[in-house]
């Protein structure tokens, strides 16, 4: 079978129209659906119509004493049919099968397609083993040995070419497409199905189509390029030698011309090494009386240098041991100040003064509104600053009121609302207690960060 004939897609799905029937059919069944569609709006219109008519025929007959209808007159009755309605039911589900079977079929044709591409890999893969297997021992291989560009384009093209590896994707791709197309043919087989692939098994479907199109123009490459070389050896006169007899001794002459190589390489080396040596070695005795020279203009100063850091080294002890002692007396001092601030914090005073903000509770001052938390826990000291409660301010003060005495906030406690001046003595002192110690009151676990 030639190249272009085993692309032609054969039929499948027992002779069954391609993609351009199943848009046929989902044209049609879209017109059906829209005739139904009208047919419904339509009907109970008409019957509303029909009962005017006859009730304006009936006064109009009771007008005239008549009592009956005007001759010609055709007087409608209900509208309501459950025969057209389960027609109607069964066109839909008609319809809905048929686009659904349509798409079912197309999304089949597409991986039967990726299946032909697959089948077209396997066969140059195959095609591809059993030529170049074959033209290592015949006579066209013969043919080949007789030019050694020939030879060398023979082995770059197999060096290149991993058959196993070819076979192994073929197979592996090919289960890949069967498992996708498996519930889409129990979908097509089972009758009035209406199931509809899934975008996740359209993707699936779409990228194997494309794995398989490259996999199968990636081996028709290869035989092509072995079908050149084939079809040139037989213009060629044959050799004594067989190509496998010729690959082998191009591979040897190879190893020698690269072994040659790096002998000479090797010796090229030697020789500069030996020059280099030699260059190395008189230079090395014009530095050496350089550097004797300078070792004793060294110890010199070395001796100079020592006298220098003892001087130097006892200057650095006193002042080490200066700066070590005022950094003990500060650290001393930090520490006893931070001693004095906890043990400040922690006394029954200040713990009764700030008692509205350490209890837990679940109000906080979050700014820009104040606002409660789901879990109950000492005022928050950053959020009050960042509320501005601490600026030394008369609106500072109000802010810090304001947090304490909120009224989600009555659970913890409250302070007098400050109505005379020694009142706002004290909120001012208070604030700057908790300025104060609040960093303090946070490490100890009496206000939240």
């Amino acid at each position: 079978m030639s190249r272009s004939e085993s692309h032609q897609p054969r039929p499948t799905l027992g002779n069954r129209p391609g993609p351009a029937w199943a848009w046929v059919v989902v044209l049609a069944a879209l017109a059906v659906s829209a005739v139904f569609i009208v047919q419904a709006v339509q009907a109970p219109w008409s019957g509303i119509q029909g009962k005017t008519t006859s009730e304006d025929a009936t006064d109009e007959n009771s007008a005239t004493g008549t009592g009956t209808s005007l001759p010609g007159t055709t007087v409608p009755t209900s509208t309501s049919n459950p025969a057209s309605a389960a027609a109607y039911i069964d066109h839909v589900a008609s319809e809905q099968a048929a686009i659904a079977l349509a798409e079912v079929t197309r999304i089949i044709r597409q991986g039967e397609q990726a299946q032909e591409d697959v089948t077209r890999a396997g066969r140059d893969v195959a095609w591809w083993q059993q030529q170049s297997d074959a033209i290592q021992t015949n006579d066209l291989g013969r043919r080949l040995a007789a030019d050694p560009e020939q030879v060398h384009a023979f082995a770059m093209l197999r060096d290149a070419v991993d058959p196993s590896a070819g076979v192994a994707d073929v197979s592996a791709l090919a289960d890949e497409i069967e498992a996708l197309l498996t519930p889409l043919r129990r979908a097509r087989e089972e009758p009035g199905s209406t199931y509809r692939p899934g975008d996740s098994l359209r993707e699936s479907i779409d990228t194997v189509g494309r794995r398989a199109k490259l996999l199968a123009d990636s081996w028709s490459d290869r035989r092509a390029e072995l079908q050149a070389l084939i079809t040139s050896a037989s213009t060629l006169p044959p050799s004594s030698t067989t190509l496998l007899e010729a690959l082998n001794q191009s591979s040897q002459q190879a190893a020698k011309e690269r072994i040659a190589r790096i002998v000479a390489a090797e010796e090229a080396a030697r020789d500069a090494a030996t020059s280099e040596m030699a260059s190395l070695r008189a230079r090395l005795a014009s530095e050496r009386a350089v550097a004797d020279r300078k070792l004793a203009e060294a110890e010199a100063n070395l001796a100079r240098a020592e006298i220098e850091e003892a001087a130097l080294s006892k200057r650095a002890s006193a002042e080490a041991l200066s700066a070590q002692s005022q950094l003990e007396r500060e650290r001393n001092a930090g520490e006893a100040r931070l001693e004095a601030l906890a043990t400040k914090a922690e006394s029954p005073e200040i713990k009764q003064i700030f008692a509205p903000l350490i209890n837990p509770g679940l109000f906080q001052p979050s700014p820009p509104r104040r606002e409660r938390g789901r879990e109950a826990r000492p005022m928050s000291f950053g959020e009050l600053a960042r509320s501005g409660s601490l600026e030394p301010t008369d609106e500072g003060l109000r802010d810090l009121m304001e947090a304490v005495n909120q009224r989600h906030n009555r659970e913890r406690g409250s302070w007098v609302e400050p109505t005379a001046a020694e009142d706002w003595a004290e909120l001012r002192r208070r604030q700057a207690l908790l300025r104060e110690l609040g960093p303090t009151m946070v490490e100890l676990g009496l206000l939240s960060p």
